[in-house]
Parts: structure tokens; sequence; C-alpha cells
């Protein structure tokens, strides 16, 4: 009984065990993120309703169909003098039907621009949670490390105590170490649960079922040029050419504020009956508006001088938007650059030196050439270089995809 109680725990141990494991591939959450989120869904839609309204704006008004009765003899509609039927059409001066349509199809790119940037930044964001999360399972591993390292220098201070060589301040020193590692291990455990439950809300999943490991490369490469970085934002940053479609947008308006100076005009024909008479006849009408009366000029010109003031404005935040862009490309150029040289010092030169540190204190602790305090500080000497190693690595990663994001790219290698 007790055998099979066993085996049925070994068996959900291990199947819990291959489901923590699976490996997250970074490229397919992406394109899953890409595909299920919520938020680029709602975008989608937006673009979708503003294609239907660009041939609204390019339509006429509807007709007026009007149907009167006149002279009725104690509201008697059998007894009326005159039946009217009536047809009218509002016709806009030629031009203004086609700029308001240009003016919804800007705002339909504009949408779609406003899709690539939003594409763009939940790309960053699930790049910035999956290494939040490889951070967090890095830093577990490295706690479980730790753990067995601690669990042999208590051994080696059990048996130096045991033989008279050591004070039993030294076990009591690596228990609290080992209590210490134990409380750490929580904390991971929790920034490991947050992370997922981010992945899981971008991607659109279960965030109570998601999880899975992360995996990045042991090694770094990152030597683009930066003037072809910049090159490439300004050419496909999704906000910049969202405000130059803005700086079109408000010529075709200033083109519509213009059109106001020109009349519209309104076309009807009507046909008219006299039961009593028995008149037949039709009659033809044509309306014309003023805009150019002394007492509506002023508000056509203020239309105009609204439109050129929005222009103005408009080049103005694109010059402006152009300026921060190429600054913050040179920023998030400078801090990934500066991120990966310190992690190849870290990996390269700082970590192989700390570990021959530590195995030289633990040599001479052994042999009693120094004490365990100096064989403490040398190991959580090493335990912070690797902790700042796995940092650095992080947040060269988030950097690097901000970058992608500012530039308007999925992959820094695509400039490449």
């Amino acid at each position: 009984m007790n055998f099979k109680i066993f085996l049925i725990n070994l068996i959900l141990c291990w199947f819990s065990y291959s489901q923590n494991n699976t490996i997250l591939n970074l490229d397919e959450l992406i394109d899953e993120a890409l595909e299920n989120n919520l938020e680029l869904k709602a975008l989608n839609h937006s673009i979708e309703a503003a294609k239907a309204k660009i041939p609204q704006e390019k339509s006429f008004s509807n007709p007026e169909l009007t149907y009167r009765l006149m002279e009725l003899p104690g509201f008697n509609p059998n007894k009326a003098m005159w039946s009217n039927i009536e047809l009218m059409q509002m016709l806009p001066f030629p031009g203004k039907l086609s700029s308001m349509g240009k003016v919804a199809e800007i705002e339909s790119k504009r949408l779609q621009q406003n899709y690539n940037e939003k594409s763009v930044e939940i790309i960053m964001r699930v790049k910035s949670a999956f290494y939040e999360l490889w951070m967090a399972q890095q830093n577990l591993k490295l706690n479980q490390t730790n753990l067995e390292l601690m669990q042999q220098f208590l051994q080696i201070a059990q048996t130096l105590y045991a033989v008279g060589k050591t004070s039993n301040q030294d076990v009591l020193r690596t228990e609290v170490e080992i209590a210490r590692l134990q409380k750490e291990r929580l904390t991971y455990i929790e920034m490991e649960q947050s992370a997922l439950a981010m992945l899981g809300f971008l991607l659109n999943k279960n965030v109570n079922e998601f999880t899975g490991t992360a995996y990045a490369p042991d090694t770094i490469i990152f030597n683009p040029d930066i003037s072809k970085i910049q090159e490439y934002a300004l050419r496909n940053c999704s906000k910049l050419r969202s405000d130059s479609l803005m700086v079109e947008k408000e010529k075709a308006m200033h083109q519509i504020a213009k059109l106001e100076y020109f009349p519209d005009f309104k076309f009807g024909i009507e046909y008219t009956s006299s039961p009593m008479t028995g008149f037949r006849g039709w009659s033809l009408t044509a309306t014309i508006t003023l805009p150019f009366s002394p007492w509506t000029l002023t508000k056509a010109n203020s239309r105009v001088q609204e439109a050129e003031a929005n222009i103005s404005k408009s080049k103005t935040m694109y010059s402006n938007e152009r300026s921060m862009l190429l600054s913050k490309v040179r920023e998030y150029f400078a801090k990934a650059n500066s991120l990966k040289n310190q992690w190849d010092i870290y990996y390269k030169r700082i970590i192989p030196l700390a570990e021959q540190s530590l195995q030289v204190a633990l040599m001479n602790y052994q042999t009693g050439q120094t004490d365990f305090l100096m064989l403490l500080d040398t190991y959580r000497m090493l335990v912070m270089e690797k902790m700042e190693l796995i940092m650095t690595r992080k947040k060269f990663e988030q950097t690097l995809a901000e970058l992608e994001k500012e530039i308007g790219c999925r992959d820094i290698e695509e400039i490449l």
C-alpha cells in the first residue's frame, strides 16, 4: 500500500515537474501575443470602423421627401385644396465631399499606425516580462546551488567542530545562512509567479494555469551601427508616421475650410395636384447658400485661420517627435551598449576570478589557514557578482526591447 502511494506521488511530481519545465520560446510568445492580445484586437476593430466611415463621408446626405396637404376645411384630407409631393437633394460644392473622404482615409491610416505602435509596445512588454521571468528563475537556480554549497559548508564545519578544530559558532552561522537562502527562495518564487501572470495576461491566457521556463542564449551579440538604427527609426517609427499623417490631415482640413467660401446647392422637384380644381403640374426648386455674405464671412475666415494654426501646430509636433525619437534611440543605444560591456566583464572576468577565490578560501578553511567569516565573505561576494550578472543581462534585454519599440521593429537583427 505504501509503495503504491509512493509511486502515485512520484508520478504526480514528475508530471508537475514536466509541466513547470516547459521551455518558453520568446518568438512563439510574441506571435501568440500579436494574435490574441485584447488591446490589439480592440484597435483592429477601430481600424475596421474607420474604413467603414470613408464611404459615408464621400456620400451625399439623405434626400428629403415631403408630402403636404394644404387648405384643409376642418382638417378633412379628402377636401384638401392642394396636394403636394416634393423630393429635395442637397449637393455640396464640388470638392467638399472628396476632401472629407480624404480626411477619413488619413484617419484610418493613423489608426493603422496606432495599431503598429501598440504592436511593438506589446512585443516590448512580452520581452520585458519574459526576462523578468528569466531573472526570477535564474535566481532560483542560483539559490538552489547556494543551498547545496551551504550544505557542503555545514558538513565541513560540523566535521571540524567534531575534531575540535573550530567552534560551534561556524555551524550556527552556516545554519543561519541556509535559513536566509530558504527565505530568499520564497521571494524568487513570488517574482516568478508575477512574471508568469503578466505573460499570461499579454497572451490572453488563463494566468492561473500559464507556466513554463524562460530560456536565454548564453552569449550576447550586439554591435549595430547607430546611424543605421536612426535611419531605420525615421522610416519605420509608427508614432512619427502618425504625426506625419496628422500634418496631412490638417492640410486636408484647411482645404475643407477654404471650400466653405463656396456655396452649397439644393435642388427639388415637386408634383402638385388639386382634387377640387383638377389641376395637375410640376414645380422645380433650386436653392443656394450664401457663405460669402457680409454677416457670415467672418465665420468662414475664422475657420481658415484655425486650420492654418492647426497645420503649424502639427508640423511643430512632428519636428518635436522626430528630435525626441533620435534622442531616445541614442539614449537606449548607449545604455544597451554599456550593459552589454558590463555583462561581458562579469561573465568573462569577474565571475571566474570570484569562483577561484572561493575555491581557495574553502581549501584554506579546511586546512585551518583562514577562518569561517573570511570564507563566508568570499562566498557572499561570489553570490553578489552572480546576481549582478543576472540583473545586468535582464536590464540589457529590457533596454534592447525599449530600443526596438522606439525604432518600430520586432528584432534589432531586422536592421542588420
